[in-house]
């Protein structure tokens, strides 16, 4: 797509890419919050556009959102509840909400995993790299986004952010939340199980936090 990086060639027996040659990351780059999140957000609506034949190659929104609401319920158990119930029910009935509200004329192609690690520099722009690839409603590539900064995200009013996205990109504010919300703590479980820590405790903390705000 658009906003991704060049395929120039590939070996599929090797499981091998060979890509353009881009930048730093976004990361390695210190990029400001206001200023990574306004890029974000323009590098995932380049990717987006109808699937086309990858629509019967790739899963779905619901098809996620179904794959979420089981992970999050199990890994908090195994995990020995690293966050509250609460945070856990509002993640579980987002997902729900996700599944149930998707509609295949309304889903594009979505990278999937747009974060500041993933995003490169090229050039005088930026492009993405390692997509998971899904077909879905947009709101789900800007929820990954949101996920993201927690502490970034807390000190501005969460919900004001979400809207501004949101009128940016004429997605529906509330689907944006809820990808949000389940991303956030499918990720934080994520990085406790791999003990990638201060991570972890940040996003499941701004979900208890947003949670009891609510």
């Amino acid at each position: 797509g658009e906003g991704c990086a060049e395929l120039l060639r590939a070996d599929p027996n090797r499981s091998a890419l060979l890509i353009e040659r881009l930048g730093p990351s976004m990361f390695d780059l210190a990029v400001p919050f206001d200023q990574r999140l306004s890029i974000l957000v323009d590098v995932a609506t380049g990717v987006w556009r109808p699937p086309g034949d990858l629509e019967a190659l790739l899963p779905d929104g619901r098809e996620k959102a179904l794959w979420l609401t089981e992970f999050v319920e199990t890994e908090w158990q195994r995990l020995d509840r690293p966050c509250s119930r609460a945070a856990v029910d509002e993640a579980v009935a987002a997902a729900r909400r996700r599944a149930a509200a998707h509609d295949p004329r309304r889903a594009v192609l979505c990278h999937g995993d747009v974060h500041q690690w993933n995003t490169l520099r090229a050039g005088d722009g930026w492009k993405l790299v390692d997509p998971d690839g899904l077909v879905a409603e947009p709101e789900c590539d800007l929820g990954v986004i949101l996920r993201e900064d927690p502490e970034e995200l807390l000190v501005r009013d969460p919900r004001a952010v979400v809207a501004d996205v949101a009128r940016r990109t004429g997605a529906d504010a509330d689907a944006v939340w809820d990808w949000a919300f389940v991303e956030r703590v499918s990720t934080g479980l994520v990085a406790t199980g791999i003990d990638l820590q201060p991570v972890g405790r940040q996003l499941l903390a701004a979900a208890d936090r947003l949670t009891a705000a609510a």
